[in-house]
């Protein structure tokens, strides 16, 4: 527990790219990087083991840490970068990688490349021309052992987080101009732990849980890559005149390595309540696609009564990329 924010103790660690080991100067694919921490995951307590993701990236890793090392802040990425189109994006993943080599997720962060600064006033970028952006990470806590190392890697895509770009591109980058800013503290000791008394059992649940599952799935068809999130719920609630509920939904979140403007988001869900003699249903779906200029949004709507269809409606827009 800290007694001010910011620790009055903290500092902020500068590690210069270019002291650290690095394979590969440039990136230009896939799209699916990032498949080692799910979209509705941002903090990557989820996360599996990212080294496949880190070797298709340009990754910077330290040596073994000789003491314990504990970030506490918002880590911040200052990359000197060239990028090939006029549009584009840097993403970054700090791992914690262990003596076996296994790399553990984090935090994570991304910045769209026309807005170098900050994320109100667009600079469009000029191909081949070096260029310098800053951007902050997720705010984070975490705990690095001695023997373990930090990696961090850099690249052009951060599936399914981040929409990529209309169109494919290689990212450059210049590990003598750039760097990593951790804000760290000294080691506390257990005194500074809150103690937080345990709290009283809760009320007994008004419904009765029937059926409460879910799953997440990695697909691979080709060179599409499809995340796929499902949950279905079924409960009663006997006070409620024997009211049940319903709800079934899906997501997914899809991509082809090699073409961004595959990218396709739908979620689908369905809710019904019933009790003898009546029974209500509302259906939804989204779809989320794009082309070079434009993203479409689909939503479909509808209402059943009985299994009567009483409402329907459909959204189709179509929005201007402009510099997304």
């Amino acid at each position: 527990a800290e007694t001010s924010w910011p620790p009055a103790d903290g500092t902020l660690r500068e590690i210069p790219l270019d002291a650290l080991r690095h394979h590969t100067r440039s990136w230009s694919g896939p799209q699916t990087i990032g498949l080692h921490a799910p979209a509705w995951d941002r903090a990557g307590t989820g996360s599996t083991d990212s080294s496949e993701d880190d070797a298709r990236s340009i990754s910077f890793e330290t040596p073994p840490l000789e003491e314990t090392l504990e970030i506490l802040g918002t880590p911040e990425v200052e990359v000197a970068v060239t990028s090939s189109a006029a549009v584009g994006m840097i993403a970054a993943r700090l791992s914690a990688v262990s003596p076996d080599g296994v790399g553990y997720l984090i935090t994570r962060g991304s910045r769209n490349l026309v807005f170098p600064d900050d994320l109100s006033h667009p600079v469009p970028v000029t191909p081949g021309r070096p260029m310098t952006v800053r951007f902050p990470l997720m705010a984070t806590s975490a705990v690095v052992q001695p023997a373990w190392r930090l990696r961090l890697a850099l690249a052009g895509a951060d599936f399914p987080v981040v929409w990529p770009p209309s169109a494919a591109f290689t990212l450059d980058v210049d590990p003598g101009r750039s760097r990593l800013l951790l804000p760290t503290i000294p080691l506390r000791d257990d005194a500074t732990i809150l103690s937080i008394p345990a709290s009283p059992p809760p009320p007994s649940p008004p419904g009765l849980v029937d059926e409460d599952r879910g799953h997440t799935r990695l697909l691979r068809d080709g060179a599409t890559v499809t995340y796929q999130r499902h949950r279905y719920s079924h409960q009663r609630q006997p006070e409620r005149a024997g009211l049940s509920y319903t709800s079934d939904e899906t997501w997914s979140i899809s991509v082809s390595e090699d073409e961004p403007t595959s990218t396709r988001v739908r979620s689908d869900g369905v809710v019904t309540m019933e009790r003898a003699g009546w029974k209500v249903a509302t259906r939804g779906s989204l779809q989320l696609t794009a082309d070079d200029s434009s993203f479409r949004l689909v939503i479909v709507l509808g209402a059943d009564h009985d299994d009567r269809v009483v409402f329907t409606r459909t959204w189709d827009e179509t929005i201007p990329r402009e510099w997304a």
